[in-house]
């Protein structure tokens, strides 16, 4: 039975190295029976959480009304969470945090609905040394690590920062190859 692969998309670069990772995954999982959906975080309109406190008091997940309300949907029909992100100064990019942050209401005892995400995927772009990676996969492992997911694996993709250079590279075949072993 194919899995609901949700595939957040961080980078405000359309067709840029982060989004073609991103295509390759979905092309292999795709190939392998899994159906997926993609939510655009880097076109932006996404506010962090404010602790309000106010989950879930309106009948929705969040009291702000922005961008968020097209993914809380997605996010609770999806089996895999795929995270893509360029790296922006040694970690996630703001669009991508912006949205996770917003699982906040996810955790909550008052929540009426939940979250059904049982496995992740991080993939990241960047130029430079790999070793620049290192918050972003802090991050990622302890988010993993705190919201019991399996993590299905990383793609660490470095020296790519113009738009296209990803493709000299095997890492768009890493990521479809991993997309096709979900």
């Amino acid at each position: 039975m194919g899995k609901n692969v949700l595939i957040l998309l961080g980078s405000p670069r359309k067709e840029g190295n982060s989004h073609l990772l991103a295509k390759a995954f979905a092309e292999g999982a795709e190939s392998a029976g899994h159906t997926v959906t993609y939510f655009d975080a880097g076109k932006g309109g996404i506010a962090g959480c404010m602790a309000c406190g106010g989950c879930w008091k309106t009948g929705a997940a969040c009291v702000q009304k922005d961008r968020m309300q097209e993914a809380y949907p997605l996010l609770e029909q999806a089996d895999v969470l795929v995270i893509t992100s360029p790296l922006y100064f040694f970690d996630l990019n703001a669009q991508v945090r912006a949205v996770l942050d917003r699982f906040y209401p996810y955790g909550r005892q008052e929540r009426t609905s939940s979250l059904h995400i049982q496995e992740s995927v991080l993939l990241m772009t960047a130029a430079g040394v790999p070793y620049k990676f290192d918050g972003a996969r802090a991050t990622y492992e302890l988010m993993v690590e705190y919201m019991k997911w399996t993590d299905r694996g990383m793609i660490l993709a470095d020296g790519v920062w113009d738009k296209g250079d990803i493709k000299t590279t095997g890492f768009l075949d890493q990521a479809k190859a991993l997309g096709a072993a979900l």
